[in-house]
């Protein structure tokens, strides 16, 4: 199983829009499981881990989160391009 983390922020329009997204598609993917990472917050070392250093930014892991994938950073991704992301 992979998981998809979105480091996001509040604060961030794009951000948001993100988990608008990733709640419309949820349903087509049960084998990915979405969390978020606050960007502002994350204490658990996350942002120093994946080196992220802006927002949003899609990160598919192994379910362990020891191997990253790939990611998708940068804002104005419709559904399609992120359901393709996640397809790829």
């Amino acid at each position: 199983m992979k998981k998809v983390l979105l480091f996001s922020a509040p604060w961030c329009d794009d951000c948001i829009k993100y988990k608008e997204i990733l709640k419309q598609i949820d349903f087509e993917y049960e084998e990915i499981v979405v969390a978020d990472a606050n960007y502002d917050i994350s204490l658990d070392g996350r942002i120093r881990k994946y080196d992220i250093n802006m927002i949003p930014v899609l990160l598919m892991v192994a379910d362990s989160g020891v191997k990253e994938y790939k990611r998708l950073k940068g804002r104005n991704h419709t559904v399609e391009q992120i359901k393709e992301w996640l397809n790829d």
